[in-house]
């Protein structure tokens, strides 16, 4: 699930050199650095940068879902779950990866070697099967809202079901890696040049079955499931407009323009939806299987190494992607974010001794931008 993962089958044959890969093997140990220079400097600038808008965007997203009221509904759950799960990422994938790559060594210890991988493995699959149930709930409220109280409120209570499951399910997939990760030394002459945390499988069929597994449970399901409910979100509201404007009169065809309107805006949001989650996750996918399979046993280290950066940086963007698709472009926390901006902007920018007697008019204003957003997106809100 990590770059040392990803890079097993090449780590594993420093184990077995003759005297010229000694030498490359002591050239390697005298060398704490596997960019240079631009490219360095490029690839600390590409995970820090992830990393801060990450933690911000997420932060953000769940502050404010969690801080209002309105915004603690059942659904929104899944939302802060899936912040939850990026946070993750931003804090266990990114900042020791780039230790990886940057030192190609592992000194952090035999727990460590095992506890990290596991939890990024646990957030890569969690943030994945938080999508896919995101899409499902989308699809259920959409296609099947019945308005009923008391199945709302019964969805509240199994929503925690279902985000248990979600975390147990993520658990179990990324099991193996706890087993199968050890800390090698890497010694010549009985001298100890370095140490490596990488992956040893009881067979390379055991590998390639838990990779297939991986593409399959992270990618495969959750792209299908994207799809397909996306898919038919689009066809019921499609259907739905076209149902109303054949018995419509000329006093409702503006209302029903509006809503076609409305429609295909969300009907590009789903469909972005869909694209950025393949466009994130398939070339880390694909990069893992080449290496895995041995396919990429002929590129040079550090072409390898950076082919690498590029997949694992765009995967990671998930991270920044998710909080903006799925709260920004929510109405009712985009709503509430643009309220927080209001009030703060109102109470920066105004001196003290006027904000008593403007801080009424600010209050009337955001109240006023709020009830003017609702009516607006009342039934954009149900996506």
């Amino acid at each position: 699930m990590d770059f040392m993962s990803s890079s097993s089958k090449n780590s594993s044959e420093v184990f077995k050199f003759n005297f010229t890969q000694a030498v490359l093997i002591i050239n390697e140990s005298l060398s704490d650095h596997v960019f240079e220079g631009s490219r360095k400097t490029a690839v600390l600038s590409g995970y820090v940068i992830l990393v801060l808008a990450g933690v911000c965007t997420n932060l953000i997203v769940s502050a404010v879902i969690v801080s209002n009221s309105r915004l603690r509904v059942a659904r929104n759950l899944f939302i802060v779950n899936l912040s939850i799960s990026d946070l993750m990422l931003c804090i266990f994938c990114m900042p020791f990866t780039l230790v990886e790559l940057l030192t190609r060594t592992w000194s952090l210890g035999s727990f460590l070697c095992r506890g990290v991988p596991f939890v990024q493995g646990v957030t890569i699959f969690l943030s994945s099967a938080t999508v896919s149930a995101i899409a499902i709930d989308r699809q259920q409220v959409i296609i099947n809202f019945s308005g009923n109280h008391k199945k709302m409120d019964k969805g509240k209570s199994n929503m925690i079901v279902y985000t248990t499951i979600l975390w147990c399910f993520s658990i179990m997939m990324a099991l193996p890696i706890i087993f199968s990760k050890s800390v090698t030394t890497v010694s010549l002459a009985g001298m100890v040049l370095y140490e490596k945390c990488i992956e040893h499988w009881p067979s390379n069929h055991a590998k390639a079955l838990y990779t297939i597994l991986i593409l399959v449970a992270q990618f495969v399901i959750p792209s299908i499931v994207l799809t397909v409910t996306h898919l038919r979100i689009k066809s019921y509201l499609n259907r739905s407009v076209r149902k109303h404007d054949a018995r419509s009169s000329p006093r409702t065809s503006e209302r029903l323009k509006k809503e076609l309107r409305r429609n295909s805006r969300a009907t590009v949001v789903l469909s972005f939806i869909s694209i950025a989650f393949a466009c994130s996750w398939l070339p880390w996918n694909a990069f893992n299987i080449m290496a895995d399979f041995d396919l990429l046993s002929k590129l040079p280290p550090e072409h390898f190494y950076m082919a690498f950066v590029v997949c694992h940086l765009v995967a990671m963007s998930s991270s920044v992607t998710n909080p903006i698709l799925y709260g920004w472009f929510n109405s009712n926390v985009r709503r509430e974010i643009r309220r927080i901006r209001i009030a703060v902007t109102h109470n920066v920018f105004t001196s003290s001794k006027p904000m008593k007697s403007e801080r009424s008019n600010g209050s009337a204003m955001c109240e006023s931008y709020i009830r003017a957003s609702a009516r607006r997106d009342l039934q954009e809100s149900r996506l």
